[in-house]
């Protein structure tokens, strides 16, 4: 299996998608690279938030252990010069639908279930879609659906684990997190990015056989600025919940940590890391995307 990854930083990313193809006799077949005639590659798109260029040291940061992410730029492509939302909420709904905010970003925590998403454009390529990390689109009053926990799949996305669908909770020390429509059980002493990366992994290995798309915007490292399992003070239950700024360092690092746990080849033993190198092969694959309209 192949496997293209993208990593966005406030929201700087791509997907990719292909069509659903069939054989002489009409029968669908998985989707194709018309370039080498080869399965179409799965993708994975990781998205920090609230965190910029400066914490890298790709990109010249000198503040933050980030190895992993670091990596990914060495072995990939390092984007020089984008433009990009620089808030939260805005930057996810920017990033989905592929739209400027002042063409459908309509209220806080807010995407109107019209919009086509991302997910959508994958589901209908023939590719196996899910979610896990932050969501809160649903918006904040019960008339735009905040109730609905059907909204991700709404979107394209064939399952999901989420924080903040229908429900307001703790994000990291004993987490409220909704999976495909139930609330999981058991998570006092858990940190909730942990489970997050659980069952990104447990996508990942579930559908291996075939193209998927796995869109992870993480909570991390956005306020509020807390321990990690990684800071000393976690193993202080009293401490967990306590907010400083040198907190931002563990946070920026343990996100580095955990896209280091998907890309990292001991724990991704059956993939085969594909990097689309040029403009062209980028634009030839979104090229066979079914229609996307603004």
């Amino acid at each position: 299996m192949k496997l293209f990854s993208g990593l966005s930083l406030v929201t700087a990313g791509v997907a990719c998608s292909g069509m659903v193809q069939a054989d002489k006799e009409g029968r669908k077949t998985a989707p194709r690279n018309s370039m080498d005639n080869e399965p179409k590659p799965s993708v994975i798109l990781i998205m920090a938030d609230d965190m910029g260029v400066e914490c890298l040291g790709c990109y010249g940061g000198l503040s933050y252990d980030t190895p992993y992410l670091d990596q990914m730029a060495e072995q990939g492509k390092r984007f020089t010069h984008c433009y990009s939302q620089p808030l939260s909420t805005p930057s996810r709904v920017k990033i989905m639908t592929g739209k400027y905010n002042y063409r459908n970003y309509e209220d806080f925590g807010y995407l109107n279930p019209k919009e086509k998403t991302f997910g959508n454009v994958m589901k209908e390529a023939g590719y196996a879609t899910s979610i896990v990390g932050k969501w809160q689109l649903n918006g904040r009053n019960e008339h735009l659906g905040w109730q609905n926990s059907d909204r991700p799949k709404t979107f394209g996305f064939d399952e999901y684990t989420l924080w903040q669908l229908t429900k307001k909770g703790n994000r990291y020390a004993d987490p409220l997190i909704e999976q495909n429509g139930r609330i999981l059980k058991g998570m006092e002493n858990e940190y909730g990015p942990d489970i997050f990366l659980e069952h990104a992994l447990d996508f990942i290995e579930r559908r291996k056989d075939q193209p998927f798309f796995l869109y992870y915007p993480m909570v991390l490292p956005h306020f509020p600025l807390v321990p990690t399992p990684d800071s000393e003070e976690w193993h202080d239950k009293e401490k967990r919940s306590g907010r400083d700024e040198h907190y931002f360092k563990d946070m920026v690092e343990y996100t580095d940590k955990l896209v280091g746990k998907i890309i990292h080849p001991v724990s991704m033993e059956h993939v085969s890391w594909e990097v689309i190198e040029t403009r062209k092969k980028l634009q030839d694959i979104l090229d066979q995307a079914p229609d996307w309209e603004e």
